[in-house]
Order: structure tokens, then sequence, then C-alpha cells
């Protein structure tokens, strides 16, 4: 006995509210009645076009074909559909070729609009059959172009709207996080902005995903990698506005390619300058693979810069250290040591004996200048030498950003949005650009290449945030916070500025060197540290006891 299976879709979600569903399953009634035949199920492809064929690639009408093609669906079953256009809206030759493929598996198309049934098994209805196939998708891929070219123009008219600075979009989540829109204007939202511009500093100063979950820590929204990219990709706090074209993949997937960006078009929610100088500090970590730092209880303020006195391997840090009687010792360990050790057999360094080791060298620096005379022979000039090097690695900066520095980092920020909408044509472009837009790109690029050097000749310090650092309590200081410990290291990392540490078992002495970026040797301290009380000298207690460093 025959069974029937219908098939209801329609293209857009919101039509499941309306009258396109009830209409169609109101038809199938009258199909059980007027044919006897009972619809064992109904395939909903809700959401689903099938103007260029994602019903019959990835949707739920898929499925139905391949039960067709292993049997499941047998010969002399229904497929019910409202009407041809329920299956394809493709251009005839595919329309026609999916329908075909159908009915030659001995598989009856009814559709209710017209009460009508398509057989392969009368071959003398084979021309009106296909004569109407034909008709009837010709019709539905004209109706769907025409929608399809409505839409294209509407955006068009949108956005050439938007170019012209009027608000197209007033509602909705289509809004970027810290905009409102009143009175057909877009205002700010002052704690909003607040936030995200507290996301952006934080992300100069760490990783990612330290970054993130500091600011979930206090936000009214729920912060991703995911969300952060996305405004990091379209550039909405600094006023732009991305524009999109759809293309569709070979499975019939829509996919948006962005093909520019509307500059000004929303209020910047927080300075250009900061944004772009997050992008470069973010695309240095990746090059240099700086990870970020971890949160709280990470206390390698060396991170990336620290090596081995024997053999001049890295030095990797872990937090997890020994454990005794249930308190974590942090340490240091030579990766060659760890994993070759026939290239170096230097043993664990206790963290405390490096950061004392630190703290020893910038209070001997400054005693060495201060006690001695000017005129004193020997150990004076090289005290004072000694000093000056180590004030001029750790001086503070105050270098103001001035109108020249002001109008080019303005410049700056310009041609790199620019760019970057040039990059998105070139990108997704799908035909050949023309020679002054490839000569355009060549432009801005050399000159944000020049305003960089420019900007870094007139004020370094705008790029390197800048540490007060006058002694060891000063190094103490910072040392105590999260965000400190995160500014000693990137201040580090940005001088490049290398420690060299080994400790020898035996005499238990630590040897600790400061190079500079010319590998040249700063200041060295080699001491040798009590069991106990390890950063006493200092006014400090155990890092056990100051930052509860207890085993879980």
């Amino acid at each position: 006995m025959s069974k029937a299976y219908a098939y209801v879709r329609y293209s857009r979600a919101i039509q499941g509210t309306g009258d396109s569903e009830n209409r169609q399953l109101t038809a199938l009634e009258l199909f059980e009645t007027s044919t006897g035949t009972k619809i064992v199920e109904v395939v909903y492809d809700k959401g689903k076009s099938a103007f260029r064929g994602d019903n019959a690639r990835s949707g739920n009408f898929k499925e139905m074909l391949d039960r067709m093609h292993s049997g499941a669906i047998r010969q002399g079953d229904y497929l019910v559909v409202e009407s041809i256009d329920r299956i394809t809206r493709q251009r005839v030759l595919d329309g026609v070729e999916l329908l075909q493929g159908i009915l030659k598996k001995g598989i009856n198309i009814y559709t209710t609009v017209d009460k009508k049934t398509y057989s392969y098994n009368d071959p003398s209805r084979d021309f009106e059959n296909l004569l109407m196939i034909s008709l009837i998708a010709k019709r539905a891929n004209e109706e769907s172009e025409t929608k399809s070219d409505r839409l294209l123009s509407a955006w068009k008219a949108r956005k050439t709207k938007a170019e012209n600075g009027e608000v197209i979009i007033k509602k909705g989540k289509s809004i970027p996080y810290g905009l409102r829109v009143v009175n057909d204007k877009f205002v700010i939202h002052e704690e909003e902005q607040k936030e995200i511009k507290k996301l952006f500093e934080l992300l100069l100063k760490f990783g990612m995903n330290t970054a993130l979950i500091k600011i979930n820590e206090t936000s009214n929204k729920k912060w991703s990698n995911g969300s952060l990219n996305k405004i990091i990709k379209h550039k909405t706090v600094i006023g732009c506005m991305t524009t999109h074209r759809i293309e569709y993949t070979a499975d019939g997937k829509a996919k948006k390619i962005l093909t520019g960006f509307i500059e000004n078009y929303y209020p910047n929610i927080i300075k250009p300058s900061l944004f772009y100088k997050v992008i470069d500090v973010m695309s240095k970590r990746k090059q240099k693979n700086w990870s970020g730092r971890r949160a709280e209880q990470d206390f390698n303020i060396f991170k990336h810069c620290i090596f081995c006195s024997e053999c001049g391997g890295k030095l990797y840090y872990d937090h997890r250290g020994s454990r005794y009687k249930d308190k974590i010792y942090p340490f240091f360990k030579c990766d060659n040591a760890r994993i070759q050790k026939h290239i170096c057999a230097a043993g664990n360094i206790r963290f405390e004996y490096v950061f004392g080791s630190l703290l020893e060298c910038i209070n001997m620096a400054n005693r060495l200048a201060n006690d001695f005379p000017k005129g004193f022979n020997g150990v004076t000039t090289q005290a004072i030498f000694l000093n000056s090097r180590v004030e001029n690695l750790l001086a503070s900066s105050d270098t103001s950003q001035d109108i020249e520095f002001e109008n080019k980092q303005n410049e700056l920020t310009s041609c790199r949005t620019k760019l970057s909408s040039l990059n998105a044509i070139l990108t997704g472009a799908d035909f050949k650009l023309p020679q002054v837009m490839l000569k355009e790109i060549s432009n801005l690029e050399v000159r944000i290449e020049k305003l960089k050097i420019e900007l870094e000749l007139l004020a370094t310090s705008v790029e390197v945030e800048s540490l007060d650092i006058e002694n060891s309590q000063s190094i103490i200081d910072l040392f105590m916070t999260d965000e400190g410990r995160a500014k000693l290291n990137t201040f580090f990392k940005r001088h490049e500025i290398s420690f060299f540490v080994s400790h020898d078992k035996s005499t238990k002495q630590t040897n600790f060197e400061m190079r500079n970026l010319k590998g040249e040797r700063v200041t060295r301290a080699i001491k040798t540290y009590p069991l106990k009380n390890i950063l006493g000298k200092f006014g400090l207690g155990d890092l056990q006891t100051m930052f509860d460093l207890s085993v879980n």
C-alpha cells in the first residue's frame, strides 16, 4: 500500500508565525480526504531557501532525498507539497533535473494547490509533465530573482543613507554595545563606554584570556573571545559600520563577505589611537609568542626575559612549584636541563632567590652611587657608571603629546582604517581590481610605516607605559599587585632587558645578571640566601604567607 510523505518549507523564519505554514498544513488534510492515502510523516524545512538549492543540499529535504535513494521511501509512494516551488526555485535546468530524479525513482509528486499528480508511470504524459514542471520552475526562479534584486537594491539604498550619516538601524541587536538610538541619533551609553575602554586598557597589559576574565568580574555584558574579536574586526568602537555581500558556498550555505567600512557612522566609543595601539600590542604578542600573563598568583615578572647562566637556555617558570607542608613554592628551571640533561645539569631555582637578587641589584646600584664621593677613584667611577645605566633602563619618561604628534596619530588612524576597508574589498572581490586601487593600497602601506617611525621618534614614551622606579621599594610596590607585576613584565620585554640566573646547591649561592638589549651586563649580584625568611631583608614575608599559596 502506498504511503504519503508531506514536505513543508518556507525560506524566512518569520513566515512560521504567519499564514505560510498553516496554509500548507491545511492543504494536506484535503489530500488525505480526496485520495484516501494517509500521510505518514510531515517533514519541515523552516527558514530554508530553495532559490539556490539550500534545502536539497543541507536541509531536511536532503534527508528525504537520501531516503528515496536508499529505498526507505519506496516506488509508488507520494511526495506531497503545496506546489513545485516548495521543492525548488533553482534555475530551470537544475530544478527540472532534481524533480526528474525523484520521478524516475517511481515516487509520485502531488501538488495541493492544483490537485495535480506528476508520475513517471505514464509515458504518454512525459511531455506534459516536463512542460508543466519547467514552466512552474521558471516562474518560481524568476520570482526569487526579482526578490533578490529588490533586496539588493534596498540594501544599496540603505548603504547610501548610512554614508550620508542617516541612522538606518534604530533598534535590535544590530546596534553596537555601548550605543543607543535616541531621537534618530546615536547616543553613547556612558557606563558601557567605560567598560569597553577598561577592556581595551586591560588588553594593553594582559593577554586576551586574562583581560576577559578581569572585565567579566565587573561587566554587565558577558564578554568572550568571539564578542571581542567581532568588535575588533568590525571596528564599531571607532565609529565604523561594516558593509557585506552574501555569497553561497558549494553546499548552498550563505556566507557574509566583508566588503569595507563606512567611517564615522557611529560616534567613537574609544579613541582610535587606543584601538590601534591594542591591535599592535596583540600582534607583537603573537609574533614573539607572548601568550599574555596568567591571572592572580602568577609572580613571574621575568616572563620571556629570563635565561640560564650555565647554558643560555630559557628558564621556565613553574607556579605549581615544589610542595611542602601543603604550601606551594614557585621555581625556575632550565628548559635544557628539563629535556636535555646532557646539555645542562642546572637545578631548580626558588623564585624568591631571583626576585631577591633583582632587589639586591637595584639597591647596590643606588648605594654605590650615593655612598662614595665623586672625586673618589676606582669604585666610584664604576658605581656612577653602573647607576646611570640602571637609571636609563628604568627611567620614567614624561614626554607629552604635542600638536605634531597628535596630528600624525590622527593621520595614522585614518590611513589604517582606509587600508582595512580596501583590503576587505581586495579579499572579497570577484572582479579584477583597477590599478589605481592597488596603487592606493600600496601608497597607504608605505605611508603607515613612515608614520609609525615618525611617531616613535617624536614620543617613544607614548608607545611604552612609563614606570616610576627609584629604588627596590618601587619594585616591591609594583610586585604586590597583579597589575603591577604585569607592568614590570611588559616593561622588561619592551626594553628587551634580559636576566641570566643560576644557583649552586653546594654553596647555596645565586648568581644573577641583568643585561641590556645589546647583551651588555648592566649589573650583577652573587648572593647566599637563608632557607627561611628569604626576603626578610627587604621587609617582606614569605610568598606562601603573603599570597596564601596553599595546596588546593
